[in-house]
């Protein structure tokens, strides 16, 4: 199959994607990430492997993978560690995910753009010491009584319990009594910000009517320092861009393009550039073009397994780039029901889809016909498991499926870093002739 009858059958998966995405945008994406997903992260891993994971020194593309697989398994300890291990005080890594997604980046850039020996080596030291003392996603927790904030701890150490002095509590007979510690500990939800639940006072004494807790994050300190600046239950722009952006909507939607700009560029076809272009339009399209849906609902299984999922994306989002307020009544409307938010939702939806479609498309590098039968045996039988844990409970399939597809966000981002430069470079030298 020819390269220009390839971009055009991507240009009519384009479109599909989109109109799908504009007419069930929570249903196709929820499905396209169990279905379509784990069967993209299995053949492009096998993929990136025979490929030395686009780096040109075989020993280091041999260390990258080991160091990439412990990164991997960092990740997901940091993610579910203290809700699958509550009983563990010390021990797991809540707040470093954002360190270890930087981490694998930074690696991934130091191997394909620094040139090799002393100065790489330095480097990865360099960069390495850094992210071990900075910690650029640190949990917090903001107590309200009334809904009014009365206090804002730093979680230093991740811990089921949280002790906050300097609280107003009552007695049993109504009394109240000032600066008292008040004991809470941690319930769980997902992905979903953590959330903590009332234990005791103190003897004889009750948490004040209305006392909760909210979650928050937003520091930038380093390790074992105090905090200087609160960004008021957000992850600082940093860290939410990391944590949240970078693996997810950067990812699928700004990888893929620079991908296919710079295919289009080697391959010198108008057609891979005109298809750079209306992705980015359509990508863009969901936000300035919202035709009224007013019939449209989402089912609670639906919610649920979204909420157990991408929920805390679309939420960042629309509190950095829609003023939502920090509230779980007020995301929720705004997630799924506000214009902005089914807005965000296509995008999610259209991006996605056509991510995993444009690698499907893309049968000349898959080489599904010359694929060893054990590989494929094994490739389909993982996603076949996949599909069952996903149809049982979505939450669960999402929790299995997390180191894997971290991993391949992760082992993605040296071909990442060499499309960036070989597009740069590309352009530089020969402006003139990226197309014929």
């Amino acid at each position: 199959m020819s390269t220009k009858t390839i971009d055009w059958i991507n240009i009519g998966l384009m479109f599909l994607s989109l109109g799908l995405a504009y007419v069930l945008p929570f249903e196709l994406f929820l499905f396209s990430y169990a279905v379509l997903g784990p069967l993209h992260y299995l053949t492009e891993i096998g993929w990136l492997h025979q490929r030395n994971y686009f780096i040109s020194e075989q020993q280091n593309a041999r260390l990258f993978l080991p160091v990439v697989v412990v990164l991997g398994l960092l990740l997901v300890w940091s993610a579910y560690g203290m809700e699958w291990f509550p009983e563990f005080n010390k021990g797991h890594l809540q707040g470093w995910g954002g360190n270890i997604i930087l981490a694998c980046l930074v690696l991934a850039l130091t191997m394909v753009a620094v040139p090799k020996g002393t100065i790489r080596n330095a480097a990865l030291i360099g960069f390495g010491l850094l992210l071990l003392l900075v910690q650029i996603e640190r949990p917090t927790t903001e107590v309200r009584i009334e809904d009014q904030p009365v206090a804002t701890v730093l979680e230093w150490r991740e811990n089921p319990y949280l002790l906050v002095n300097g609280m107003q509590v009552q007695r049993q007979n109504g009394q109240l009594e000032p600066d008292y510690g008040v004991l809470f500990k941690r319930s769980f939800e997902g992905l979903t910000p953590v959330q903590y639940d009332f234990v005791q006072a103190g003897f004889g004494l009750q948490a004040p009517p209305k006392c909760t807790v909210a979650s928050a994050q937003g520091y930038i300190v380093p390790y074992g320092t105090s905090p200087g600046i609160s960004f008021s239950g957000n992850l600082t722009h940093l860290a939410l861009f990391i944590a949240v952006f970078l693996p997810t909507l950067v990812h699928v939607f700004f990888f893929t393009a620079l991908f296919m700009a710079f295919g289009a560029m080697k391959s010198k076809s108008r057609i891979g550039w005109v298809s750079v272009a209306l992705l980015l339009c359509c990508g863009v399209l969901p936000f300035v073009w919202q035709p009224d849906f007013s019939g449209y609902t989402i089912s609670g299984y639906v919610a649920d397994s979204y909420k157990s999922s991408f929920y805390e994306l679309n939420r960042q989002f629309l509190i950095w780039f829609g003023g939502l307020e920090n509230n779980a009544v007020a995301a929720e409307t705004a997630v799924f029901s506000s214009a902005l938010g089914i807005g965000l939702m296509r995008f999610i939806a259209f991006a996605y889809t056509y991510h995993y479609l444009n690698w499907f498309s893309k049968t000349s590098i898959i080489q599904w016909h010359k694929m060893n039968k054990k590989n494929l045996i094994l490739v389909l039988g993982i996603w076949v498991l996949a599909l069952v844990l996903y149809g049982f409970s979505y939450k669960i399939g999402l929790q299995a499926l997390f180191f894997l597809s971290f991993l391949h966000v992760f082992l993605e981002f040296p071909l990442n870093v060499a499309s960036i430069k070989g597009l740069i470079h590309g352009l530089a030298l020969n402006p003139g002739k990226i197309s014929k």
